[in-house]
């Protein structure tokens, strides 16, 4: 840190006044004293009396402020206990002691102790999804990045790479966590572990699930159980399905097996519908509809739930179009299409006002009369070349459509076609394997 860390009593009340600019003589008429005892307090020539401190600090409006040594001890304890109830998911006991911790905005000088408690809030805010205010937050912070321990800079950065998450920028998100990962405690595990699964979470938005898998293994090597034991699960489905997007089957599949029970146990739906959804897309490739459908089967009432509770929420709706799709693709190969356009006429509230979820379930559609010229043609020239721009997000999506059109151009003997599939395919596939 830059900022002087052994400051006087005298300079942090000189601080404080200046900063509310109060003068000296206003001071000293508070506590009956003269200009020059004001003068000598702040000087380090005099110590003030316990009356005069008193009177000093309520006149400046820091009675309840860390001024006093032992008062710092015991706010930087409390942040660490507010930070440890975030960590342990409990958001409302967090925001019940924000009130008594804000004290701290009156210290002008405690640079690193201000962007500690900015950091707790924008965590805070970050989990009511309060978005717009964190971000504000988030910017007031910077002007005191050149004045901070390495720890609230970590902080800093970790919030940074989230925002540019939500605001699909993951190359920027992976760099940002990075950074803070270089700054982390190494015995800090809990911070590591969230930090190397955010990395994961990153380099898998960008379609590097190699890169992905690394971090994703090292966080869950790094985890020795307590209090991150609700983050653990959605890195396992996260796992399991990076596992799947290289070809890694068996791994995919053992990971999503572990972690199942325990997401039922903690009652996590989104992470028990990802990995339920790992293992269908698993079940498809090989070609076992029967044990694809006893897994959509089991997703469906979770499902059901989640998307009436957050239906205005893109990724639910794509997450639920995903299975939907999944469940067409399978009933259509058991020749069960009355079913498949049930699911279809089901899906068309979700799709309103969005021209991705639209051509998915267009496609979808088109999954139950696959071989019909029209079908193909929409998927061919309508689908793919849809899903395959929206780099990386539509990788899977494209993937499974051209494996469909590849089986069909095979059985059809049509070369050209087969090989123009095939590119695109290579495409995809360069972009996960191959690149930083």
């Amino acid at each position: 840190m830059n900022t002087p860390i052994n400051l006087s009593l005298g300079e942090k009340l000189k601080h404080i006044r200046t900063a509310q600019g109060i003068s000296q003589e206003n001071v000293a008429k508070i506590i009956k004293k003269n200009k020059s005892d004001i003068s000598r307090i702040e000087n380090g020539k005099a110590e003030p009396s316990d009356d005069a401190l008193k009177a000093i600090r309520r006149f400046l409006g820091i009675d309840k402020a860390p001024l006093l040594p032992l008062e710092l001890e015991l706010y930087r304890n409390r942040l660490l206990i507010c930070n440890g109830l975030l960590d342990t998911n409990r958001p409302e006991d967090a925001r019940a002691m924000q009130p008594e911790l804000e004290h701290i905005l009156a210290l002008p000088y405690e640079y690193d102790l201000i962007a500690q408690y900015r950091m707790l809030e924008i965590r805070i805010m970050i989990r009511e999804k309060n978005l717009t205010d964190a971000m504000e937050q988030l910017v007031e912070v910077e002007p005191l990045l050149n004045h901070v321990s390495n720890k609230t800079l970590c902080g800093y950065h970790s919030n940074k790479a989230f925002f540019c998450t939500i605001s699909n920028n993951p190359r920027s998100a992976a760099d940002h966590y990075l950074i803070a990962l270089g700054l982390v405690d190494k015995d800090d595990t809990s911070t590591t572990t969230r930090l190397l699964a955010s990395i994961g979470t990153a380099y898998s938005a960008l379609g590097k699930h190699h890169h992905a898998i690394r971090y994703y293994e090292r966080a869950l090597d790094q985890f020795k159980g307590g209090v991150l034991s609700y983050v653990i699960v959605p890195i396992q489905g996260a796992a399991a399905v990076s596992y799947y997007c290289v070809g890694e089957y068996a791994k995919a599949e053992k990971v999503a097996n572990l972690a199942i029970p325990h997401a039922k146990s903690i009652n996590d739906n989104t992470s028990h519908v990802t990995l339920l959804n790992a293992l269908v897309a698993i079940k498809i490739d090989c070609g076992d509809y029967d044990a694809a459908m006893s897994l959509i089967n089991e997703a469906d009432a979770i499902l059901e739930n989640t998307i009436t509770n957050y239906a205005s929420v893109f990724e639910m709706r794509l997450v639920y179009l995903g299975f939907a799709f999944n469940k067409v693709s399978c009933l259509a190969k058991m020749n069960r299409h009355q079913e498949c356009h049930e699911i279809v006429d089901k899906c068309q509230i979700h799709v309103q006002g969005d021209e991705s979820l639209a051509i998915i379930l267009a496609t979808i559609s088109h999954m139950i009369t696959f071989d019909a010229p029209d079908s193909i043609a929409y998927i061919e020239d309508v689908a793919i070349p849809h899903f395959a721009a929206m780099k990386p997000h539509g990788a899977n999506l494209t993937t499974t459509l051209c494996k469909e059109l590849i089986a069909y151009y095979t059985k059809k003997k049509s070369k050209t076609k087969l090989a123009y599939i095939k590119a695109i395919m290579y495409d995809i596939y360069e972009e996960i394997f191959i690149g930083e």
